[in-house]
């Protein structure tokens, strides 16, 4: 998971010819909506790869069902926050 972190900020850092510390921090809430979608429950234990990728697609759908409504980006970090909270509850 670490190798895979590294690799990550290292192409990141290919492709923008630049780094800043806080150029992942877009791509948390996003994450973790995944993996709560994808049946991991909050508080640890087994998730499966398989789950995680059907939950990424499904945190995927939210953000360009919100952008084709109309509404601004404010609403999918809202829907993204309101995801992981039902899923905290649910389980």
């Amino acid at each position: 998971m670490d190798l895979g972190a590294a690799l990550a900020g290292i192409f990141s850092t290919m492709i923008n010819f630049t780094w800043w510390p806080t150029s992942g921090d877009g791509y948390l809430l996003p994450a973790i909506t995944s993996v709560f979608v994808g049946g991991t429950p909050p508080w640890g234990g087994i998730g499966t790869v398989v789950g995680g990728a059907i939950g990424a697609l499904t945190v995927s759908f939210i953000q360009t069902g919100v952008v084709g409504v109309g509404l601004s980006g404010f609403y999918v970090q809202f829907f993204y926050g309101l995801t992981i909270i039902l899923g905290a509850v649910d389980s």
